[in-house]
């Protein structure tokens, strides 16, 4: 069933899709009927007549669709490219944001190696540094305690012969004191020896005297030497006993000075742990936090990828869908031209036929005719007909489609009565 070609409000025709409508309304400009409707798949009569058109202003109307046609693909091609140089904007922003995290990344590591360099060289050096502390405090306590032994061996030498010395001089002391006493006593002897006749008896009571006395002296020096030896070995025993204390409280004395090193390196060498520990933990969360964040920029990289490759498909399936229609079109196309020549030699063929039977132009019947060539002439529009659409339809042709036309041509194309009645004698004459 041939579909409804009666003009629609929007300038299409009713049963039409809109492509072959404008398609349609373009040959209709070009002032073919016969092609218009051949194009659109309808019959001739079908198609509105001139009051249609002037009634509904086709001209204006159809300028208008035109523009509208051109100014939505205009809009629509800007959309296009806005979308496209949007999309490009996207990629170049994710690019630069990708390879800014790429810089940060590579600048991290950068910093964490070289952090890492300088804490070993930093653990080296105080690691050497408390080998020559060691070094150094085990070399000042063993020169500190042969200073201290030294300086013990000096004293206790330096005391032993004093001591050795003034027992000497008190042994000295001694025999002289016992040999002047012996001289004095030979001399009184031998001044008593002169005497000893008349004071013999006087004499040995005073020498028994003095004997007596003189053993009180020697018992008398003998318990003093031995107080004195007493008093040296006493003397002996409290140097010794103090040069004990006092070595004792050197040694307790490094023992704290070693015991407080002692205790420093350790604090030092819990420190030098902790920052190990420290520097430890700050790398496992620098290396975590560089791989979430090169997971998050695999991510994004595969989502891009991923949306890229979506586009591409869809923008693919559009093109392969245009392509196809664009072929069904030119087919379609192919096929109306081919119809319109074959109808056109009919046409040629059925004039010729008219001519030679001297056929009124206006008759609608040909019964003269062969049957075949009566029922195309029954489908075919009258040259009346063809006429009147030619002088309804007929349009000044314009280099720009896209606006309105222009004054002169709309005078020009509202003077089509006359040339319609031109056209009418111009037939009938003929």
């Amino acid at each position: 069933m041939a579909p409804d070609a009666r003009a629609m409000p929007n300038g299409t025709v009713k049963g039409i899709p809109p492509s072959i409508s404008r398609e349609m309304s373009r040959l209709v400009l070009r002032g073919t009927r016969s092609e218009a409707a051949l194009h659109a798949g309808v019959s001739c009569s079908s198609l509105p007549g001139p009051a249609d058109w002037e009634t509904q202003n086709s001209t204006g109307r159809l300028f208008k669709l035109i523009k509208q046609a051109h100014q939505e693909r205009a809009h629509q091609l800007l959309r296009l490219q806005n979308l496209k140089d949007r999309s490009k904007q996207l990629q170049s922003s994710r690019d630069a944001k990708f390879l800014a995290d790429l810089d940060r990344q590579r600048k991290f590591e950068e910093k964490n190696r070289a952090f890492q360099q300088e804490l070993a060289l930093h653990a080296i050096a105080h690691e050497r540094e408390l080998q020559q502390r060691r070094a150094l405090v085990s070399s000042s306590w063993q020169e500190h305690e042969a200073g201290v032994r030294a300086a013990w061996e000096d004293k206790e030498s330096k005391d032993n012969a004093r001591l050795l010395a003034e027992a000497h001089r008190a042994e000295m002391s001694m025999s002289q004191a016992r040999s002047a006493r012996a001289q004095s006593e030979a001399m009184r002897q031998e001044e008593m020896a002169a005497r000893i006749a008349t004071w013999k008896q006087a004499m040995r009571e005073k020498i028994d005297q003095k004997d007596e006395t003189t053993m009180q002296r020697i018992t008398t020096i003998e318990a003093r030497r031995q107080q004195l030896a007493a008093c040296m070995a006493e003397a002996m025993a409290d140097k010794a006993a103090q040069a004990q204390g006092v070595l004792a409280r050197h040694q307790e004395q490094t023992a704290t000075r070693i015991a407080g090193v002692q205790e420093k390196w350790r604090a030092e060498d819990e420190h030098v742990g902790h920052l190990q520990q420290v520097a430890e933990r700050q790398r496992l969360e620098k290396v975590s936090e560089a791989a979430r964040i090169r997971a998050i920029a695999e991510q994004r990289i595969d989502s891009v990828a991923q949306s890229r490759a979506a586009a591409q498909d869809r923008t693919n399936q559009k093109l392969l869908a245009k392509q196809d229609r664009i072929n069904f079109l030119e087919d379609k196309r192919s096929t109306l031209l081919q119809h319109l020549a074959n109808l056109r030699q009919d046409i040629s063929s059925l004039d010729v036929s008219i001519r030679a039977a001297h056929i009124h132009p206006g008759l609608e019947s040909f019964p003269e005719l062969p049957p075949e060539l009566a029922e195309k002439a029954g489908r075919l529009p009258t040259a009346h007909s063809l006429l009147e659409l030619e002088s309804a339809v007929m349009l000044p042709r314009q280099k720009s489609r896209t606006g309105p036309a222009s004054p002169r041509l709309q005078r020009r194309g509202s003077a089509q009565p006359g040339r319609v009645h031109n056209l009418q004698t111009r037939a009938s004459r003929a």
